[in-house]
């Protein structure tokens, strides 16, 4: 199995891409989206494509996400987030 292995060290965006708008026109509903979904997007790809591999990977991949503190508040800088799962 390949290993891709990095940090992002960045503030992560606070919105959803489940955060649609709706704007009534003709009295029809239509859902669009905000551009704060749209800046979240272009900020993570961004970051993300730093990382890119050099060749896609081939079969079966895992992806393990690890969130962590950033130094503000009572927790150690990049302090692993530690909550109860349900």
């Amino acid at each position: 199995m390949q290993d891709l292995i990095f940090r992002l060290l960045i503030d992560p965006p606070r919105t959803t891409a489940q955060e649609k708008g709706v704007a009534f026109i003709n009295g029809r509903p239509h859902f669009y989206e905000k551009s704060s979904v749209k800046e979240a997007r272009k900020m993570l790809k961004a970051e993300l494509s730093k990382h890119k591999p050099e060749k896609p990977f081939s079969g079966e991949i895992e992806v393990v996400t690890v969130w962590c503190y950033d130094h503000k508040g009572r927790h150690k800088d990049y302090e692993a987030k530690t909550t109860k799962q349900t």
